[in-house]
């Protein structure tokens, strides 16, 4: 199953166009957020688990405007199906001092042995 409907247009060999889909939140879309939640808030190595990651996405999101909270949703499902594709991750989404995610810098991932840099 194709969890975000994407279609890829390749404009050259360095540039591909990811277009994704979320129709609805399939429980293959649940899963993988589950499985992927801690690890994008905190990073691999972090211990924390899914319900307390939760619990702080959720308490960050109602202090925060309805477009805040777009923005916020779209970066993360972002980071979500980057990760899905198999870069990766080599930061953490949450700021450390404001347990929040970062403002200002959106993410550097792996992909192979080559770095890329994410700015939504």
């Amino acid at each position: 199953m194709n969890i975000f409907a994407e279609k890829q247009i390749v404009l050259s060999k360095s540039i591909t166009l990811n277009f994704i889909n979320i129709e609805n939140y399939s429980p293959e879309l649940f899963s993988l957020i589950n499985d992927e939640i801690a690890k994008i808030w905190d990073g691999d190595l972090d211990d924390n688990d899914c319900e307390t990651v939760k619990l702080e996405f959720k308490d960050w999101l109602d202090k925060k405007k309805p477009f805040q909270k777009y923005g916020f949703i779209s970066e993360f499902i972002c980071h979500l199906y980057l990760r899905y594709q198999k870069f990766d991750q080599h930061f953490l989404f949450r700021n450390l001092e404001e347990k929040g995610p970062k403002k200002g810098f959106d993410g550097i991932f792996m992909y192979d042995t080559e770095f890329w840099i994410y700015e939504k």
